[in-house]
């Protein structure tokens, strides 16, 4: 990771835990569909379905940028370091908050539901707080630190928002219809995750793929967009617009998705490391899916309110597509380079240059790390499969695939930290200090 600066690099303890323990919010959702009951697939938002979502939505991938953000916007960016235990405090809460969540929606159990949320909405309280400080010190002001700053203040929002619509379901205050789930999730995938992902991965991309001569086209005018999108859609579901004005807000949603993957693609190409590793995998893989689910979404939305049973299913589908197929593999391709980088530099950078030291790819299994890859496309496959055709049966092996990989993850990026390195376990030079497992 060339141009890290390594007197900025944050205390393990207050990343590592977000990063390793991210996957466990995979596998949460896996049980959750492995256990689903008939009915599962009658229609997007059913206990199980909602259980999966959030186990992916707030324990993976939330966890994961969450982790990503403390780590990159100190030792990358340039801003100052974040209080220690408020960030620590603030993973305990959320973490805690997020399982609570997750069996809450699996059991539907609202009181459980607005405990979970409690925690979770005072997680991120602490979180937001503690990563106010290097999001807004950081200099200078990055395409890709405007995204996080975006990205951030819709995640606000967007707990907001969710923490309203439970309160609601507890009290009775109105009713949550299915427009007002839909202004919550676009604020939370649009305005969070495609934001945060797609800015970082403009940092990422070219730092571990090693891209040269080749400059992204619209970096600086995507993140505008993108969150003006999300206020708008927010804005707009809850009157319940008819189909082909919805339809035609995904369609600018989707091109915008389009533009940022044809940079995206022009920078990939652009790759000095040719040789096909995890990284590289992944990353292709995500973008095929997200290619797959710009081309579905606006399909999704052209369905009218009063459609016959099953008609969903494309949502359903498109979701899939987005979080497990593009945003997951998204993660897996970084987290295997930010963790082990992390753990490298904690336990071997102060001996570098002096003795022999490791690789950061000498820290974890890559045949684990793969496998994680592999089972993640399976899970997302099969799941979007299920979406579409209301088969129960390949819902629950979606379920078992995402269960396995997260514990796989988990596991393997935990012994970054602890196992003893074996010599030529996976390509990669011996970073130097300065340097972050290229």
């Amino acid at each position: 990771m060339n141009g890290i600066n390594p007197n900025a690099v944050p205390p393990a303890r207050v990343v590592a835990p977000y990063l390793v323990a991210a996957p466990l919010g995979l596998a949460m959702a896996g049980v959750a569909l492995l256990t689903a009951p008939e009915g599962t697939l009658d229609g997007p938002s059913t206990p199980a379905l909602l259980a999966a979502t959030h186990g992916i939505v707030l324990g993976w991938l939330t966890m994961s940028i969450m982790g990503a953000t403390l780590q990159l916007t100190t030792s990358v960016l340039g801003g100052r370091p974040p209080a220690v235990s408020l960030a620590m405090s603030a993973f305990v809460l959320y973490a805690t908050g997020v399982a609570l969540l997750v069996g809450a929606f699996a059991d539907w159990r609202l009181p459980l539901l607005v405990a979970g949320g409690g925690f979770a909405v005072a997680g991120l309280a602490c979180y937001l707080a503690a990563a106010a400080r290097p999001l807004w010190t950081a200099r200078p002001v990055s395409p890709e630190l405007t995204s996080l700053r975006l990205a951030h203040l819709c995640l606000g929002a967007t707990v907001a928002l969710g923490l309203t619509w439970a309160l609601a379901l507890r009290f009775g205050w109105f009713a949550v219809t299915p427009a007002l789930v839909a202004a919550h999730a676009h604020l939370g995938i649009i305005g969070w995750l495609a934001i945060a992902i797609t800015g970082v991965t403009y940092r990422l991309l070219p730092m571990f793929g090693i891209v040269r001569g080749v400059t992204p086209r619209f970096a600086r005018q995507l993140p505008g967009a993108l969150a003006a999108m999300a206020v708008v859609a927010c804005a707009v579901y809850p009157l319940d617009p008819p189909p082909l004005a919805r339809a035609g807000l995904e369609a600018v949603l989707a091109a915008l998705g389009g533009v940022w993957l044809a940079d995206a693609v022009r920078l990939y190409r652009g790759r000095l490391r040719r040789k096909p590793d995890l990284y590289s995998r992944a990353t292709a893989g995500s973008f095929l899916f997200l290619g797959a689910a710009l081309a579905a979404t606006p399909l999704a939305a052209a369905w009218p309110a009063d459609a016959p049973p099953g008609a969903h299913r494309i949502v359903t589908a498109a979701g899939v597509l987005v979080l497990g197929g593009w945003a997951g593999m998204t993660l897996v391709a970084n987290s295997y380079k930010i963790v082990p980088f992390i753990a490298w530099y904690h336990r071997f950078s102060a001996r570098a240059g002096h003795e022999s030291v490791p690789g950061t790819a000498e820290l974890y299994s890559r045949h684990i790390a793969h496998a994680v890859l592999i089972l993640v496309a399976i899970g997302t496959i099969t799941g979007a499969g299920a979406a579409l055709s209301g088969a129960l049966p390949a819902l629950r092996a979606a379920g078992a695939a995402c269960t396995v990989a997260g514990l796989f993850a988990t596991a393997s990026l935990a012994g970054t930290f602890v196992v003893r390195p074996v010599p030529g376990r996976g390509p990669g030079p011996r970073p130097a200090a300065h340097t972050a497992g290229t």
